[in-house]
């Protein structure tokens, strides 16, 4: 199966839509909230697999 990177991009847009409410609920400071979203977001680019070892997988195929 294909990496869809708009499709991942939207599950974690939900997601961290969700997590960010139940901090809001529980006090959470904004300044807070933003710095794990930042976080976040820089751990999922590194996650993404790049376009050069897609093509790669896809010429070893």
């Amino acid at each position: 199966m294909a990496y869809n990177n708009g499709r991942e991009n939207r599950k974690w847009l939900i997601w961290k839509e969700a997590e960010e409410k139940i901090l809001r609920e529980h006090g959470v400071h904004e300044t807070i909230i933003e710095q794990i979203r930042t976080d976040d977001r820089g751990y999922l680019c590194k996650a993404r697999p790049s376009a050069e070892k897609v093509a790669e997988d896809f010429i070893s195929i």
